[in-house]
């Protein structure tokens, strides 16, 4: 770790100069994403005219911030992502970030001369980092709503990112990953008065129809959707009457309905056994995201209780490892939470140490099919470890490099989830949550 009493900038270098090997997209990404942004009112004025975050149309809100400690209108205007490239750092492509908001973050947006800026806070000065490609365009669907009100905005994200069922039901502190603010962020979108769906699953028409809008719409090349992830809150008790994955492939169904076979649908779910999936590919499912969060067996169970309690670390690896059977490798990916592992006070206390063994667990999988897919761990604040210190980011940068280094060992596919181009390279990588598709290169 770098000292913490020299300037922000004068760290981002050092860092640059520990790590040289390191893409410079790769440090500036992660540093952005477990440290969040924060936003000027003119960045807020420019954004707020394209893509914002649809806090009432996503599983999670990202944010640092429990929700009433920012204005209203910040929510509504935050951009979705961000697209960085040049600067003095001369950044290539168009390295993705998601937005995390923290007004704390040293991290600032601008405008600058009439163009986005990523600054670093220097006293009252903000130094500019990186340029910004302009917004994302809102998509014209969400201007369109059904006949029962539901806006199609609500239904999915714009990259045919559906979220089925918008709470979890790991009740509660015993159950709910520790990490994870899906419930209150279903509860906040209501409480602010964003939310228009009274109950938290869609309806398998409506997601229909507004994927295939989706496809439908004319977009700039960089912006069009490469196939549907339909994502959601883990169903454990019936809903609607319908047990988990006869849940969601009913979902699988009705998009297939509307967009054939040619793309890819991908679904999240607990890892189910080798009969179950091979009844859910028949039922037009490519792949699909078994999220294990945390590597380290005994901290799965402190971390991710409800899983440990419903599925367990043995089963759920065993069955990732069957699922690759069915689907092939590439379309079995196991998520997990980078970082998590050194949350306190049950966690590693040193990187190495947290490094080491999650790479373990990331040559494991690969070694049998299943490709890992850090998400980089940016402290929600409304999770039960909301307030906790961030991770270092030697801790990401080493994990990226590991990833990439084990995927090239292995020669396996870049995870993808339907939602992403499989390609990987700075600025090239097109996934906003980690940074380790950014490596190579």
């Amino acid at each position: 770790m770098i000292n913490d009493g020299i300037s922000k900038r004068d760290e981002l270098e050092a860092y640059f100069n520990k790590y040289p090997d390191v893409p410079k997209e790769v440090t500036i990404k992660e540093d952005m994403l477990r440290l969040g942004v924060t936003f000027t009112k003119e960045a807020l004025g420019v954004a707020k005219n394209y893509r914002t975050k649809e806090y009432a149309g996503a599983i999670f809100s990202w944010d640092f911030v429990k929700g009433n400690e920012v204005e209203m209108d910040t929510f509504l205007q935050v951009p979705e992502r961000l697209d960085l490239t040049g600067g003095p750092y001369c950044l290539r492509g168009r390295v993705r970030v998601l937005t995390r908001l923290n007004p704390n973050s040293p991290y600032v947006v601008d405008v600058i001369d009439g163009r986005g800026k990523v600054c670093i806070k220097e006293g009252t000065r903000f130094v500019p980092v990186a340029d910004l490609h302009p917004f994302r365009p809102r998509p014209k669907y969400w201007e369109k709503h059904f006949e029962d009100g539901t806006p199609y905005r609500e239904v999915s994200k714009a990259e045919a990112h559906p979220i089925i069922f918008k709470m979890c039901q790991h009740w509660g502190l015993k159950e709910e990953c520790k990490f994870c603010d899906i419930n209150e962020n279903w509860r906040m979108a209501h409480q602010r008065g964003q939310a228009k769906m009274k109950k938290p699953y869609s309806k398998p028409e409506q997601v229909g129809e507004v994927i295939a809008e989706i496809f439908r719409e004319e977009r700039e090349p960089v912006d069009r959707a490469v196939g549907v992830f339909i994502d959601g809150g883990t169903v454990l008790q019936k809903v609607d009457s319908l047990r988990e994955e006869d849940f969601g492939l009913r979902y699988v169904e009705a998009i297939r309905e509307k967009i054939g076979t040619r793309w890819p649908v991908h679904l999240a779910l607990h890892p189910k056994p080798k009969q179950v999936a091979k009844g859910m590919l028949e039922r037009g499912l490519t792949g699909v995201s078994n999220n294990f969060e945390v590597w380290d067996k005994r901290l799965f169970g402190i971390i991710c209780p409800g899983k440990q309690k419903v599925v367990g670390w043995d089963n759920w690896m065993k069955l990732m490892i069957e699922e690759v059977d069915v689907f092939g490798e590439g379309n079995v990916v196991g998520g997990f939470v980078a970082g998590v592992e050194m949350a306190q006070p049950w966690g590693f206390k040193e990187v190495d140490e947290a490094v080491k063994s999650t790479t373990q667990g990331m040559e494991y999988l690969m070694r049998h099919g299943v490709v890992p897919r850090p998400l980089s761990w940016g402290i929600e604040g409304r999770s039960a470890l909301a307030g906790h210190e961030p991770i270092p980011l030697d801790y990401f940068i080493k994990i990226d490099t590991n990833w990439y280094e084990l995927m090239s060992k292995y020669r396996l596919p870049a995870p993808c989830e339907a939602l992403y181009a499989r390609r990987m390279g700075p600025g090239v990588w097109e996934f906003p949550l980690s940074a380790m598709g950014d490596v190579g290169g």
